[in-house]
């Protein structure tokens, strides 16, 4: 489910997984959703909290031209907001999943926009999240 939410395409996608690998969102929507298709797998480092693991993150996906990203919702809301001037490789970057609340149900709320990019929501939303 995770991979066709994200339409990942056989070996052709370089997906970036900002969560732990032993957190379901991390493994399961993230690592073995890329794994069934045959993408690539980055793994940015996540110590230091959100603001280090969104640096890691950004870094990550400049350099290896992610295509997909799977973060939560405290990366994502660490990453930088003002990319006027986007980096260079951050222009692969067609879409992903961000962790938004309890459960598994994807795309059950709005799409959070990053950089432009549409995210499908994994989770029940809170009611007061716009």
């Amino acid at each position: 489910m995770a991979a066709a939410a994200m339409r990942m395409t056989l070996g052709a996608d370089v997906v970036c997984v900002s969560v732990p690998l032993a957190h379901p969102m991390g493994f399961g929507f993230g690592a073995l959703a890329a794994w069934h298709v045959g993408a690539t797998v980055v793994l940015p480092s996540l110590v230091g909290g959100a603001e280090a693991a969104a640096a890691a993150t950004l870094a990550a996906m400049v350099e290896e031209r992610c295509t997909l990203v799977v973060a939560d919702s405290h990366v994502l809301a660490a990453l930088p907001r003002d990319l006027s001037a986007p980096p260079v490789g951050l222009d692969a970057l067609r879409g992903g999943l961000t962790k938004v609340g309890g459960g598994d149900g994807i795309g059950l709320g709005a799409p959070r926009i990053w950089a432009g990019v549409p995210l499908t929501t994994v989770g029940t939303p809170p009611t007061d999240t716009p």
